[in-house]
C-alpha cells in the first residue's frame, strides 16, 4: 500500500507542547514566513497561553499554534504557522484542532489570513468582524493637544487594579494574567484620568524586532484614543503599527491623516459564538496573537 504524504505526516510527527528550549526554533520558523516574532515575545506565549507544535524526525519545529485562555468565557488562538515544505499534510488543521478542543465550549476568537481563512471556515469559525492593520512609517500629529483638565501620565504600580478593571469591560473577558505580563514588557505606556482623577484609559507600546506597536487602546471615545496614542507615538522614532477594530472610523481617519497607512484588513473570525462582546471601548487590540 502507498504511503500518502499526509498519512506520513500523522504517522511521523508529534504535536508537542513547545518550551523556552524551541524558541530558536520558533523565530526560525517565522521568519521563514516573514513575520517577526522575538525571544521576548515568544517567552510571554509561553508564560501566558499554550505553545504546540509539530517537530520532524531531526526535533525541528514545523508548525505552532497558541491558545490563550481569558477566564471561562473567552479563548484566543494565534501564532498558527506551519513550514512551507510542510503545507499540505493536514499539520495546519491538527495543531488548531489541538488547540481549540483543549476548550471545547469555550468562545474561540482568532484573526485569520487571508491563506487561513478557508482552514478556520471548516473548523466552524465564522467571521465576526475586521481589523485594519495600521503602519506609519514616519508619524504626523494632526491630533488636538489633550484638555488639560486630564492627566496623561506612565503607568505606575498602584494604577494596575484599574487597569485590569477597565480592561475586563472593554475586552470582555478577564486576561489578568497575559495584560500584567505584557505591561512589564511595554517600552511606553500611558494611563489616562479624566479632571476627579478616575482613569478612564489606557495604552502601551510594545517594541518588537521591526516596529512599536502600539496596543491595546482603551478610552471613552475616539478623541481621548488618539490623545493615548500620541502620548506614546509621539515619544518613538521609527516604524509604527497599530490593529484597530473597523466600527472605529473616527480614529481611523484622525490616523490616516498621522501618517498611518492601511497595509491589510484581516478578518476576526469567532468559534462557539455568533458574536464577541461589546468592544465599543477597545480602540486597538494588544495584537492579533491575542485579540
Amino acid at each position: 500500500m502507498s504511503v500518502t504524504k499526509d498519512t506520513y505526516c500523522k504517522n511521523s510527527f508529534n504535536i508537542e507542547r513547545l518550551t523556552k528550549q524551541d524558541i530558536q526554533d520558533v523565530i526560525g520558523l517565522s521568519d521563514q514566513l516573514g513575520w517577526d516574532y522575538s525571544a521576548e515575545e515568544l517567552e510571554l506565549i509561553l508564560q501566558t497561553g499554550y505553545l504546540y507544535g509539530h517537530k520532524n524526525e531531526n526535533g525541528k519545529v514545523i508548525s505552532t499554534a497558541a491558545i490563550f485562555p481569558y477566564g471561562t468565557t473567552l479563548a484566543s488562538l494565534g501564532t498558527v504557522m506551519v513550514d512551507p515544505g510542510c503545507r499540505g499534510m493536514g499539520i495546519g488543521t491538527a495543531i488548531t484542532k489541538k488547540c481549540i478542543n483543549m476548550f471545547p465550549n469555550t468562545p474561540v476568537t482568532l484573526v485569520s489570513t487571508d491563506q487561513g481563512k478557508p482552514l478556520y471556515q471548516k473548523l466552524g469559525f465564522k467571521t465576526v468582524g475586521t481589523l485594519y492593520k495600521l503602519i506609519a512609517n514616519k508619524y504626523q500629529n494632526r491630533q488636538s493637544p489633550a484638555d488639560d483638565s486630564y492627566i496623561i501620565h506612565p503607568i505606575r504600580k498602584e494604577d494596575i487594579k484599574e487597569i485590569l478593571r477597565l480592561d475586563r469591560q472593554a475586552f470582555g473577558a478577564d486576561r489578568a494574567v497575559f495584560l500584567k505580563h505584557r505591561i512589564t514588557q511595554a517600552r511606553f505606556s500611558a494611563v489616562l484620568k479624566n479632571p476627579t482623577g478616575e482613569m478612564v484609559g489606557f495604552a502601551l507600546g510594545i517594541q518588537n524586532p521591526e516596529m512599536l506597536v502600539i496596543g491595546p487602546v482603551i478610552a471613552p471615545g475616539p478623541l481621548m484614543a488618539g490623545w493615548l496614542i500620541h502620548e506614546i507615538a509621539g515619544k518613538y522614532q521609527g516604524t509604527l503599527r497599530i490593529d484597530v477594530p473597523s466600527e472605529h472610523q473616527a480614529l481611523l481617519d484622525s490616523l490616516f491623516c498621522s501618517g498611518f497607512e492601511t497595509v491589510n484588513q484581516p478578518p476576526v473570525m469567532l468559534l462557539n459564538g455568533d458574536r464577541l462582546p461589546s468592544r465599543h471601548l477597545l480602540f486597538a487590540i494588544a495584537a492579533q496573537a491575542y485579540g
